[in-house]
């Protein structure tokens, strides 16, 4: 819930937290937290090949993963689920159980892309039987990230 307050008053593109609880049992312990909603918005797991596959949404993706690296946050579990595209084409990051901001210092990027770029690989093995026959290679949206 801190992590997540944190972002969210540096301005990042985060949900909102409201409130967390949390209840330990010995060494275990389950916790909920409540957050905003992003209404219209969808993963980009979620989007057709068609729509996934464009050169300027995933310029945007890396425009998104360096302005959190930027800010010493690392997203250790980046995954296509865990990035939103809304109606406006506003991209979100969701999902940060795991992760962990560097407050002194940038951190780099590049495993947040390899991250994603495997979750790429396993949306592509899902979507093998689609018409889609252009598939980029996870260097080239790489490239594309770095654009």
């Amino acid at each position: 819930w801190r992590l997540l307050a944190q972002m969210y008053a540096d301005g990042l593109p985060v949900p909102q937290p409201w409130f967390a609880i949390a209840q330990r049992r010995g060494r275990w312990y389950r916790c909920a937290l409540a957050t905003s909603y992003f209404n219209d918005s969808e993963s980009l797991w979620s989007l057709t090949p068609e729509s996934l596959l464009r050169s300027e949404l995933w310029q945007r993706v890396g425009q998104l993963i360096r302005r959190f690296s930027s800010a010493g946050v690392m997203h250790p579990d980046l995954n296509l689920g865990n990035i939103l595209l809304d109606k406006q084409q506003a991209l979100f990051m969701i999902d940060f159980d795991r992760a962990r901001i560097n407050a002194s210092a940038s951190v780099q990027p590049d495993a947040m892309y390899k991250r994603l770029l495997r979750s790429y690989q396993r949306y592509q093995s899902s979507n093998a039987n689609s018409v889609f026959s252009a598939w980029p290679t996870p260097q080239r949206l790489l490239a594309w990230m770095n654009d």
